[in-house]
């Protein structure tokens, strides 16, 4: 192709112009972005679904504007201006069609993508008369958002559908779309089509925001928008960890536990850092979502639950019972795609399991169970007690783990890659559900007569075993009123229960001179919770499983009760616990217009999901299967890295599994329907390829013993909270007392509990050294960890990943290689070394840097404790605005990263170690390249991290207008210079003169 210059005078002044502007900003000490060179022209075609001519769609008054939020729609603004869309329902099976015009300019192959209905819909298109194609709307719709008001039953969903790879030439085309009738037996036609784009380069949509043709002129402060494409999986990617992890997953034998660890076959140390996961649609999806987790540093998932996946058992051809075999399938492709990119699978088998009638429970109890949705009755709760309920759970279970999986060869009991087997989730004996009910009589309003009897039953029995007369019993537990109660005798098989809210951390609610009696209850609950989970183990072992087992991650209802349900979790492999904080203050499970969880968790360790590590066993691996700070917190972006550097590093946890990870891809807006709990948003998924490579190599150093509380059997069942109460066997002097654990400890190093008889006395490390009350500063045993409870700021100081998270605007931190300037009232900045090197020989660095995230026109009250509108996508990302010096010095380049974690082309360079972030780059995520080092000019490297608060600190805004405090005037001025990457001719001097207008 020729191209044709234009030389006449006025243009040639125009360049030398703009060269000479160019040459002067690239002078100054600003922050430059650099360009990409496009391979081809870009090209773009977007049509609003409204333009169609002509078209069938019937626009139902309900369907297509009836209580809907319709600033959602394209072109609409979220929180402002009102979109529209085609829509059309109908209940008679009429069907819809609409055309469009596609104007196209440039001959190429284009991608189609349909923001389109995506609820059970059918719809097809066509293109120049050709054939009619369906429209795939269930196995990948992105970025899901239910229309209708938050959070009220509809099926009004609005997605982004991939539908199709078009080769167009120029010229004018035709493009068809319908809507055909698919619910209510063929009766019921519904779909709306909001907008249409088609691109002929990579990119991936979000809400509204039309694709860019050319870079975008952003501000420094601006909060911009996440900008999405489909990964290519490039090798250059400073993303990808997927070399870190070994395929297929069990390559090297079984994962163990040894003591507190978990080690691979050959003894290898081995951290999972994982995510709870949904199963793709498709195998090829779900191939396509197992490369990704493992890019992401992922190494373990779990399938939670899994009887949610594979249904209850059925009755065989032929006789007997079996799982149903497409339901199987579809979890064996699943399982066989993560083992084939490395990554090991968790079963959470049941939450809760269900019976039917041929379950064989007798039944008088079988009718006061509670019904299950789809049929038959739930067995939460008391599941823990009742023999025949943990019977029927492992019928399922055999079946379950003794199936042999057609894509391994393996049954999953003999795979390796199966490495963690759950009892069951989120069910406990110490729970307000069972003993609430028990203690009651009644299970969310339904009398279970049958139940208390039984269990009182049990409890007489157990009491028979301990005391030979009632003279024994009453001597231990105290006269009626004093310590027992009227009737108490082991000739009554009715006396009194306790309810988990009776289980006070001082003794019994209603009358504390009943504590003995209330442990030997607490007693008999334990032994019996702990029994059943034994069994269970040695049930899983008796069909040749040999991997990892967990009880369940539940937790008493009760402070007395609390190290007693710890100890029935110690008879298996692993301990494990959940842990949530942000989303909504009333507890939902979506989000909604209404009152939030606004706090912070860095206003002490221990504050929010750090507090699980209080629960963690002396000698037993420790694992978070479920944890997330939810949106709309502002400050989520903590959660992260506290769970990855405290807990799985300081304190020596060994599994991380964050909830949940329901998407394919990075997505944009709070998505997933509004839902509580997502992992592809970059909080989270952008964050993990700094914190999965910390925990993978081994950057954080587990802390020393920093509290392990050892207690004799006997402390735990004295109807009273043992570590908080004086106890004979407690106390960390060598006489009695109690082993009260601040939970700032967790940030001093290891805490741990432990119940058996034999132990050595309780230790600890001497909280003060470390814990400087009057600062509120709280350093590690490591010296690598620093944790400032007043200014809410941590600081990060390992040989390979410094960084600072928290409240940190207008603060220089000094870390041990780098010194950081924030400008951002609140950031999660990290700095990851990607070569194995300490950060101060490194060549090349990752930089997270994350601040607070919101929806377009979401909406907060002026304190921050209410969300008064959610807006919709796309994301807004607060810019981390700071600067960045090496204190080695040397030339740097920073190169700003895409979500996939590949060069957009942008950046700059600093001549000596210094460099600077903001939002011009619309990014979270850099590269930051090394080329030497020399040595500081003023200043030594500090072995510790350290934050001190600038007291005058002097912003000067550079000519980008970054804001970001500038080094000190007696220090030599670094320069940066802009990175160029050649361009065409034909569109070289239009973007430097655009250029030109982002450094002015």
């Amino acid at each position: 192709m020729s191209t044709s210059i234009d030389f006449r005078p006025s243009f040639v002044l125009l360049c030398l112009a703009a060269l000479a502007l160019t040459l002067a900003a690239a002078a100054r000490p600003a922050e430059r972005t650099a360009l990409a060179q496009e391979d081809r022209p870009r090209a773009m075609i977007w049509l609003e679904g409204e333009e169609a001519r002509p078209e069938t769609f019937n626009q139902h008054s309900w369907y297509s504007a009836d209580g809907l939020r319709l600033d959602l729609l394209s072109p609409g603004t979220p929180g402002g201006a009102a979109g529209a869309w085609l829509a059309h329902y109908a209940t008679n099976g009429q069907a819809a069609e609409a055309r469009y015009l596609l104007q196209v300019g440039l001959t190429d192959r284009y991608t189609f993508w349909l923001r389109a209905s995506s609820y059970q819909t059918r719809m097809w298109y066509q293109l120049d008369g050709g054939p009619r194609i369906d429209i795939d709307s269930d196995s990948d719709a992105r970025e899901t958002i239910r229309l209708n008001v938050p959070t009220g039953i509809d099926i009004r969903f609005l997605s982004w559908l991939r539908a199709a790879e078009l080769d167009l030439d120029a010229g004018n085309h035709e493009l068809r779309i319908g809507v055909e009738a698919r619910r209510n037996g063929g009766q019921e036609a519904h779909g709306g089509i909001d907008a249409l784009c088609l691109v002929n380069f990579p990119w991936a949509p979000t809400g509204a925001l039309k694709p860019a043709l050319a870079p975008r002129v952003r501000a420094a402060d601006a909060w911009f928008p996440l900008e999405l494409a489909d990964d290519p999986f490039s090798a250059d990617s400073a993303t990808d960890l997927s070399s870190l992890i070994e395929r297929p997953a069990g390559a090297n034998g079984r994962v163990q536990s040894r003591g507190d660890d978990l080690v691979l076959a050959d003894g290898t140390p081995l951290k999972f850092w994982g995510v709870n996961a949904s199963i793709p649609a498709t195998p090829e999806l779900m191939a396509l979502k197992a490369r990704m987790l493992a890019k992401h540093g992922v190494n373990l998932a779990r399938v939670h639950p899994v009887q949610g996946v594979v249904g209850r058992l059925e009755p065989a051809p032929g006789g007997g019972r079996r799982l149903n075999p497409q339901r199987l399938d579809r979890l064996d492709r699943w399982v066989a795609a993560l083992k084939a990119a490395g990554i090991y699978t968790q079963f959470s088998p049941v939450y809760p399991h269900v019976i039917g009638p041929e379950d064989g429970y007798p039944a008088d109890l079988y009718a006061e169970l509670a019904d299950a949705g789809g049929g038959g009755k739930q067995t939460g709760g008391f599941v823990n007690l009742m023999r025949p309920l943990q019977d029927a759970e492992w019928a399922w279970i055999q079946a379950l783990m003794t199936h042999v999986n057609p894509y391994t060869g393996l049954s999953y009991a003999a795979d390796p890659a199966l490495a963690v087997v759950e009892v069951h989730n989120e069910d406990s004996v110490f729970w307000h559900a069972p003993l609430n009910w028990l203690e009651s009589g009644q299970a969310d309003g339904r009398p279970i007569p049958r139940h208390v009897a039984a269990v009182q039953g049990l409890w007489q029995t157990w009491l028979r075993a301990r005391y030979r007369s009632d003279a024994e019993l009453l001597a231990a537990w105290g006269p009626a009123g004093r310590g027992s109660r009227a009737g108490d005798s082991l000739g009554n098989a009715r006396m009194g229960i306790y309810g988990a809210w009776e289980m006070q951390a001082t003794g019994p609610s209603r009358n504390q001179a009943e504590r003995v009696r209330m442990g030997d209850f607490i007693r008999f609950l334990a032994e019996a919770q702990r029994g059943y989970f034994a069994r269970r183990g040695q049930e899983l072992r008796g069909i040749g499983y040999e991997g990892l087992t967990v009880s369940t991650a539940w937790w008493a209802g009760g402070a007395a009760a609390t190290a007693a349900n710890t100890w029935t979790d110690d008879a298996l492999d692993i301990i494990d616990r959940h842990r949530y904080s942000g989303g909504m203050a009333n507890g939902g499970w979506r989000m909604g217009e209404a009152a939030i969880n606004d706090g912070s968790q860095l206003a002490a360790p221990g504050e929010g999901i750090l507090s699980a590590g209080l629960e963690q066993v002396e000698d037993k691996p420790f694992m978070l299967s479920e944890w997330t700070a939810s949106a709309p917190n502002e400050w989520k972006a903590e959660a992260a890295p506290l769970v990855a550097l405290y807990g799985l590093g300081l304190q020596g946890w060994d599994a991380s599994l964050h909830f949940h990870s329901g998407a394919l891809r990075m997505e944009g807006g709070w998505p997933a329907d509004a839902d509580l709990f997502v992992t592809e948003t970059p909080h989270y998924l952008g964050q993990f390829p700094a914190l999965a490579r910390a925990v993978h190599e081994g950057h954080i150093q587990q802390g020393a013993a920093a509290a392990a509380r050892r207690l004799p059997l006997a402390d735990i069942f004295r109807g009273v909270d043992p570590v908080s109460q004086s106890t004979a066997g407690g106390g960390w002097g060598p006489g009695p007392g109690d082993l009260a654990t601040p939970r700032e400890v967790l940030g001093i190093g290891r805490v741990s509990l432990k119940a058996a008889d034999g132990l050595p006395r309780s230790s600890r490390v001497d909280w003060g050294s470390y814990w400087d009350q009057a600062t509120g500063v709280i350093r590690s045993t490591t010296g690598e960890l620093s944790w400032d409870t007043k200014a809410r700021v941590v600081t990060v100081g390992t040989a390979r990943t410094q960084g600072v998270i928290g409240f940190a605007g207008g603060r220089t931190v000094d870390l041990p290689d780098f010194r950081v300037m924030v400008t951002t009232p609140f950031v999660s900045l990290l700095l990851t070394s990607l070569d194995g090197l300490a950060l101060g020989d490194s060549r090349r660095i990752l930089v997270t840097a994350l601040a607070r995230d919101k929806q377009t026109g979401a909406r907060y009250s002026a304190d921050g404790k209410t969300l008064e509108y959610m807006g919709g996508p796309p994301l807004l990302l607060e810019p981390v605005q700071a600067r960045i010096t090496a204190k080695h010095g040397g030339r740097v380049t920073l190169s700003a990263l895409d979500v996939n974690g590949d060069k957009t082309g942008e950046g700059m360079v600093g001549d000596r170690g210094e460099v600077g972030i903001s939002g011009i780059y619309g990014a979270y995520l850099y590269l930051l390249e090394r080329e030497g080092a020399a040595p500081e000019p003023t200043g030594t490297a500090m072995g510790t991290s350290t934050a001190t608060a600038v007291a005058e600190r002097t912003v000067t805004p550079g000519a980008t207008g970054t804001g970001v405090a500038e080094p000190s005037a007696t220090a030599p001025r670094a320069t940066w210079t802009p990175i160029f990457e050649p361009l065409p001719p034909r569109v070289y001097l239009p973007l430097v003169l655009w250029n030109w207008r982002l450094g002015d």
